[in-house]
C-alpha cells in the first residue's frame, strides 16, 4: 500500500507531485498548480485544463464529504501538451501562491542559501484565511455545518422573540 498523503499540507501534496513528475506522470510545467478548495484541502490542477485525472489511492477519503473530500485525483499530463512551459523550480512553481513579492530565481537562491523574508511577505502558514470580501460561496465552502445550524437557530430565536414582544401592550404605542 502506498504511503498516505496529507492533502491538507501544501508541502506534502507538492512533494508528491514532484515524485509523480520524476515518474513521468506529470511534467515540470508552470501551468501545474495547487488549488486550495473544499474541506480546506489542496487539489492539484492544470491551469489550462489539459491534464487528465487519475484516481488517488493514497489519499484518505470521506464518502459523506463532511470532513474531507469524497474523491481525489492526481493529474496526468499528455505527452504532447501544446501549453507545456518548463518550470525552473517545479516545487516553487506548483506551490507559488504561498510566496509573494520575489521572482522565481530569487526564490531558488533563497532555498539554496539563507532564507530571507521581507516585510511584505507573510511567514509560511500564517497567511490569513479570510478574504477581503466575504461571499456566500466562500462561507458555504469554509464555514462548518455546526455554525450554520447555530446561525439559523439564532435567527429563528430572534424572530420568535420579536413576534412575542410585538404582542405586548407596551409595544403598541
Amino acid at each position: 500500500m502506498p504511503p498516505i498523503i496529507d492533502i491538507y499540507s501544501r508541502g506534502e501534496v507538492a512533494s508528491h507531485l514532484e515524485k509523480l513528475m520524476k515518474a513521468g506522470q506529470i511534467k515540470d510545467c508552470q501551468n501545474m498548480q495547487l488549488e486550495f478548495g473544499h474541506a480546506r484541502a489542496f487539489y492539484p490542477r492544470c491551469n489550462l485544463k489539459w491534464a487528465s485525472r487519475v484516481s488517488a489511492d493514497n489519499v484518505p477519503l470521506d464518502r459523506t464529504a463532511y470532513s474531507g473530500p469524497s474523491s481525489y485525483w492526481w493529474p496526468r499530463c499528455p505527452d504532447n501538451c501544446p501549453h507545456y512551459e518548463k518550470s525552473k523550480n517545479f516545487l516553487l512553481s506548483v506551490s507559488r501562491d504561498q510566496y509573494s513579492g520575489a521572482d522565481e530565481e530569487e526564490k531558488s537562491r533563497n532555498l539554496n542559501g539563507a532564507v530571507s523574508v521581507s516585510e511584505s511577505q507573510t511567514p509560511l502558514g500564517l497567511e490569513p484565511d479570510v478574504p477581503r470580501v466575504l461571499t456566500v460561496k466562500w462561507l458555504y465552502e469554509n464555514v462548518p455545518i455546526s455554525w450554520w445550524k447555530w446561525i439559523i437557530g439564532a435567527v429563528i430565536a430572534v424572530s420568535l422573540a420579536g413576534v412575542a414582544v410585538g404582542r405586548w401592550p407596551l409595544s403598541r404605542l
